[in-house]
């Protein structure tokens, strides 16, 4: 992103269209660094009215509807699934008799399965929810 900011310092021409591009990505920034050159370059190379009001139309759907704050039930059920995840596998052990009529030892892992959660949040609301 250090370069994307060089290169729009350096050929006012191309300041347009590079500012453009950069707003029609936002949404598949997911460093917190990132994001703050991201705006940065947005508020400091956006000086025409349309390439502003486009910018600032991104990033509050990117930031969505106040308040500002995480709710309750999202926060268990993502104290939920970190637990679940710090489990780790189980391990189950149980003896059985093979054909020839010994006896043997089976060991089985069993990890516990992700959670398949549908997030749609947006990755600017994200950081600021996460701190």
């Amino acid at each position: 992103i250090v370069f994307v900011r060089a290169i729009v310092e350096q050929y006012p021409a191309l300041r347009a269209t590079l500012l453009s591009k950069l707003v029609n990505t936002l949404d598949s920034v997911t460093n917190g660094n990132v994001m703050c050159v991201c705006l940065w370059i947005l508020g400091e190379y956006c000086e025409e009215a349309d390439s502003l009001k486009e910018a600032f139309e991104e990033i509050t759907a990117q930031l969505g509807e106040p308040p500002f704050l995480v709710h309750p039930e999202d926060k268990a059920a993502k104290e939920k699934a970190v637990a679940e995840a710090a489990a780790g596998p189980k391990i189950v052990t149980k003896n059985v008799v093979l054909a020839d009529g010994t006896y043997a030892t089976q060991t089985v892992y069993n990890e516990p399965k992700k959670a398949v959660i549908d997030d749609s949040t947006p990755s600017l609301r994200k950081m600021l929810l996460g701190g």
